[in-house]
């Protein structure tokens, strides 16, 4: 806690006010236990602004701000185990203080606010007592009886060195505080001079011209915090910090992709942006580029180098002897089926039992908690979506039911979790390879009318680069198919147009494609649908003009 209020102190995260011209919004301190990679644990505090209490057209305007695709991360992986690249991490450190904010925003006073001002972090009698790990609220009766004189002069009493000189001068108006045997009036304001007593008959004038000392500010107990800054918890706070650091690259010589606006360029660098999180990939040649990208980030942003990249966003990154990576979530895995109470289930070979059948509305069942479901559903949804495409078509299903789940659909939901339990050591392994004419191959397949209650088809594709699975998806068709050569049309049309995505990365990272991007599927008549413009003409018109996307695709 100390940490983190020092760190938002000399950042100039807020200002105290007396008097705030809005409702103050509420705070608190938010604790989490992190794993380093060598299996140690670090203890974080974070002080989060409560950002639900804004309200739009006051506190905000806009909140979106973009992340980066788990497809890229995987993308370039591939491509580091194909030409055996380097992958570094940097997180950069309290990000989200970084950009101004840009509406006027106050903050109540955190809890336990006397205890951070009575020690802060570089005082020698720092370690705190018993009694000082309970916190009152600054907000009940007692802390609104103090003053601000009191506040300020207890502050100054807890800054003062051994030798009877304070440490901090208060940068804030006037205040009356000892500096050396004997006491004087000393007028902080800037611009001032002031009169320091600094021994008994003796006086000296001083300029005070310096800025401000965030270190110093007097805070009132009963008053607010201004923020200056853009604190965790803000609505607009990623959407501020994603337009600051976009502007910083791009003045440093960065070029955005195009077809990831978080995945950046630089002298054969690749720096790949996840809200603070960042990674580096280069090749060996472009070792002293690598570094010198380093130095400019440091440059302007107090960042951590985390050396070669091992974990990102909870991710388990390894590079094995033969030059593959492998990228895996078993602790993920474990934390989720522990969380919901899965850790002594029996394994499940499958996710989900050939003869499962989920209904809307399943006779003689009865409804489940559906926050508790949605939780459930959400937490798999992390799992499937990043480094388990063999859940994803049981997540797919599970996920139509998460506003009105019943029994059966719990029950299917802790099949899944079973499986995870018996295979929560599998990992997508990204292997180096020949190369070969086309580095990209995709596959497209659907079912007939699959889904029992709208009687609408289950489609899917898988992308692999370099035999390494980078895209897959699992999904309800938007339209009820006629024909399985209409359901598996429609599954192509899909599959194009992620496959002319990959293309368009394929061209940031390498260059434009020198042959044809090959989608394999199963239906010869979706194949002379694409292939024929006018085959079938007077059976397929009643088919939406976006999935005839594919047709113009092969074409070209």
């Amino acid at each position: 806690m100390q940490q983190e209020y020092t760190s938002l102190l000399e950042n100039r995260t807020f200002t105290p006010v007396k008097y705030a011209r809005s409702k103050p919004i509420g705070c608190k301190w938010v604790y989490k236990t992190k794993t380093n990679p060598d299996g140690t644990l670090r203890y974080k505090a974070r002080l989060v602004i409560k950002g639900y209490g804004q309200m739009q057209g006051i506190d905000f305007d806009e909140t979106y701000a973009p992340v980066s695709k788990m497809t890229t991360l995987r993308y370039l992986m591939s491509r580091a185990a194909q030409e055996d690249w380097e992958m570094d991490q940097l997180d950069v450190v309290t990000a989200f203080l970084n950009p101004a904010i840009d509406k006027e925003v106050y903050m109540q006073l955190p809890e336990g606010i006397e205890w951070l001002i009575a020690e802060p972090l570089s005082s020698p009698s720092s370690s705190s007592s018993p009694a000082d790990s309970t916190h009152k609220s600054t907000h009940n009766p007692c802390a609104e009886a103090h003053s601000v004189s009191r506040a300020e002069e207890r502050f100054v009493e807890s800054t003062r060195r051994p030798d009877g000189n304070s440490r901090m001068s208060t940068a804030l108006g006037n205040s009356r505080m000892s500096t050396a045997p004997g006491n004087s009036r000393v007028n902080t304001a800037p611009g001032n001079s002031q009169r320091v007593n600094t021994a008994p008959g003796n006086s000296q004038r001083v300029s005070t011209t310096t800025a401000p000392d965030p270190m110093a500010m007097p805070i009132y107990m009963n008053g607010s915090l201004r923020l200056n800054k853009a604190l965790y918890g803000l609505k607009q706070a990623p959407l501020l910090w994603h337009a600051t650091i976009n502007e910083f690259l791009l003045s440093i010589g960065c070029t955005r992709a195009r077809a990831d606006e978080n995945l950046y360029l630089r002298s054969g660098v690749f720096l790949l942006l996840y809200v603070d999180d960042t990674t580096i990939l280069y090749p060996r040649s472009a070792s002293e580029a690598a570094e010198d990208l380093k130095t400019a980030l440091k440059k302007g942003y107090k960042m951590t180098d985390l050396g070669k990249a091992k974990q990102f966003l909870g991710l388990e990154i390894e590079r094995q002897d033969s030059g593959a990576i492998t990228l895996g979530q078993a602790k993920y895995i474990q934390t989720i089926v522990k969380r919901f109470g899965m850790e002594d289930a029996n394994p499940a070979p499958t996710p989900l039992h050939d003869k499962t059948t989920l209904e809307t509305e399943p006779q003689g069942e009865t409804e489940v908690d559906a926050g508790h479901y949605q939780s459930i559903v959400g937490s798999l949804s992390y799992a499937a979506t990043v480094t388990r495409p063999d859940i994803a078509f049981a997540v797919s299903a599970l996920s139509r039911y998460s506003s009105r789940p019943f029994t059966s659909h719990l029950t299917a939901a802790k099949r899944v979790f079973r499986y995870l339990k018996g295979t929560a050591d599998l990992k997508l392994v990204f292997p180096r390879i020949p190369i070969t004419p086309s580095p990209i191959l995709g596959f497209t397949d659907s079912d007939f009318a699959g889904d029992i209650n709208g009687r609408k088809s289950q489609g899917g594709y898988v992308f692999q680069v370099y035999n390494g699975l980078v895209s897959w998806k699992s999904y309800k068709q938007s339209m009820v198919a006629l024909s399985t050569t209409e359901a598996e049309y429609v599954a192509c049309s899909e599959a194009a147009r992620e496959a002319q995505w990959l293309a368009k990365l394929h061209a940031d990272v390498v260059g434009k494609l020198g042959c044809p991007l090959p989608v394999c599927t199963d239906s010869n008549g979706a194949l002379k649908n694409i292939q024929a413009a006018g085959y079938g003409k007077s059976r397929n018109k009643h088919i939406d003009v976006k999935f005839h996307h594919c047709r113009d695709l092969h074409a070209a």
